[in-house]
Order: C-alpha cells, then structure tokens, then sequence
C-alpha cells in the first residue's frame, strides 16, 4: 500500500483482488486492481469510495499493464475533479 492509498484509507484488497496502484482526491480514490494473469482483463481501473465498502465502481477492464496505466491515467484526471 502507497502512503497516498494509507492516508486516503483506501483498502489493499478490493472484491478479493490486491489493489496495486492508488491515487487519493478529495471525494474519492482512483484505483487499479490485479485480478491475477489467468484473467483475460487482468487489471481493472476504476473509482473506489468508502460509501462503496470492499468494491469498486465505473470499472474499466485491461487486459495489460500497458493500457492499464493510460487508463489510469486519464481516471485520475477525471477522479481529481470529483
């Protein structure tokens, strides 16, 4: 867990899957989670606040790191506005 996802109270592990990046705003967090390499959409960007408990919501589904990260990317320009 990153020091931004610690102090935001974000959780480690949503829907059973390890949240392995995390940006914290004001209202709410943008997350990515690994749902592990069998899973043909391995990485799911997505919104995450504490309302939502141990899910996430507006999902995005990766199927690499690559698209992942842009993803994110643009999540959080969104999420920063929230």
């Amino acid at each position: 867990m990153t020091a931004i996802a610690a102090a935001a109270g974000t959780p480690t592990v949503l829907n059973g899957h390890p949240v392995i990046r995390t940006s914290a705003h004001e209202s709410c967090a943008t997350v990515m989670v690994d749902r592990g390499s069998d899973n043909p959409h391995r990485f799911v960007v997505a919104t995450w606040a504490p309302i939502l408990g141990n899910t996430w919501s507006w999902g995005h589904y990766c199927a690499d790191l690559v698209e992942a990260n842009k993803e994110f990317a643009a999540a959080e320009k969104r999420n920063a506005h929230r």
